[in-house]
């Protein structure tokens, strides 16, 4: 197949699924190297773009001091906005205006999830970059947008939060690398923050994704450039080549809330070495499952007798796993990662569901308690659930994105 086609064969996701965990693998692998190959939706969504969860709450429990909402009817005065690599025989990439929130389709890739930039303000303006371009291959050399503001005033703030709604995908290049929030006091020096972390091209391994939620909560911690300062500039840096599109809407500075504990992802693993499956054969269930969860401190203020708690339930609702992991205190911006291998128990077959969440002694002060847990059945923001068949009967199955949901069946092979 020409790797830059955009097309294939819509039903292969389904038709590879084996009976054994090997099999799946297999089939995952397959499947990813197509969705690399195509930037067309199909079937094969199955297995490709998920949103992913935010890193934190956009929201915070103080006002913000610098606030665009792009509603002025063009990219607002004083920025600027370039692409340094692009060839000035070819059309360069460049953020551009507008109000439709369904402008951005044409760089979807026919993705629904992406086919309309889902900002709740993006009616009454957003900026967003075409990395697609149009083209029908990738083009001869990358791309390298820059958007930069006109210079903020952050004196008297000791903290400062930059926040934004933002949708972005990627097909070459990784965001965790080549998309970058890039700030400085003097538009010399620049100190980079990558908003985007797990969002990876190619084959990525969850809980990363190639897409982001649409829209996705971004917040990114710049006190150690911003505070204090009279003049901060800010610079939206996108290096691509030939991804989808870059959307951003109601970019904030505030300082950071004094209590946002995020949990970002929980995982479950029958290998022990963080590989997810969508089934299991009884034959091929372990002793002991692999569970965890990635925890942050983006608040303020530390965070005291933070506890995690892992709950498998079956159909019924009925409680077949439950271990929590106690953190003790979790300083102010610091992350960690629970790691747990307790003993399965028997198993019959059916669908289990696996929850994660967490509390501690100012939870109830949490700017944003949706992020303190993750769980099964949330098909909109974390798991891709179809129906597909198993053996000589439907049933309800997800690839499993960060453990959400998996399913133990009683097939072998």
């Amino acid at each position: 197949m020409d790797t830059m086609m955009k097309f294939y064969a819509p039903a292969l996701a389904l038709a590879l699924l084996g009976n054994s965990a090997s099999a799946q693998q297999q089939t995952t692998h397959v499947a990813s190297k197509l969705l690399r190959a195509s930037k067309t939706a199909s079937a094969l969504d199955l297995i490709g773009p998920r949103p992913t969860r935010p890193t934190a709450a956009a929201g915070s429990d103080r006002a913000a001091f610098y606030s665009e909402d792009f509603s002025s009817g063009a990219i607002p005065s004083g920025w600027t906005n370039t692409d340094d690599l692009t060839p000035l025989t070819d059309d360069p990439v460049l953020f551009e205006w507008s109000d439709d929130p369904s402008a951005v389709e044409v760089a979807s890739g026919s993705f629904p999830e992406i086919g309309v930039f889902n900002a709740t303000g993006a009616a009454n303006g957003y900026l967003w970059a075409n990395s697609d371009n149009f083209l029908t291959a990738a083009p001869a050399t990358e791309h390298l947008t820059r958007l930069t503001t006109s210079a903020i005033d952050c004196s008297g703030q000791p903290t400062v939060m930059l926040s934004m709604l933002s949708t972005i995908g990627v097909f070459n290049n990784d965001a965790n690398e080549f998309v970058k929030v890039r700030v400085s006091t003097d538009q010399v020096d620049w100190t980079d923050f990558f908003p985007f972390p797990c969002l990876v091209a190619g084959d990525p391994t969850p809980p990363c994704s190639r897409f982001s939620a649409n829209p996705q909560e971004v917040a990114v911690n710049i006190t150690s450039i911003a505070a204090n300062q009279a003049t901060v500039y800010l610079q939206f840096e996108w290096q691509g080549n030939w991804e989808y599109y870059w959307a951003i809407d109601d970019v904030e500075l505030s300082p950071l809330p004094d209590n946002e504990i995020v949990m970002n992802f929980g995982f479950v693993s029958t290998t022990g070495n963080g590989e997810e499956y969508g089934r299991v054969p009884q034959s091929q269930l372990p002793a002991t499952l692999n569970i965890g969860a990635e925890i942050t401190n983006f608040g303020a203020a530390d965070q005291t007798n933070v506890m995690v708690q892992h709950r498998m339930e079956d159909e019924d609702g009925n409680a077949v796993l439950d271990v929590t992991t106690d953190l003790g205190t979790l300083a102010s911006q610091d992350t960690v990662v629970t790691d747990e291998d307790p003993t399965l128990p028997a198993l019959a077959s059916g669908v289990y569901t696996t929850s994660f969440t967490m509390t501690s002694d100012q939870i109830g002060l949490d700017v944003n308690p949706d992020n303190n847990s993750v769980s099964g059945f949330d098909a909109v923001t974390m798991a891709r659930i179809a129906e597909i068949n198993v053996g000589t009967s439907p049933r309800a199955l997800a690839f499993a994105p960060n453990g959400r949901l998996w399913v133990v069946n009683t097939e072998s092979g």
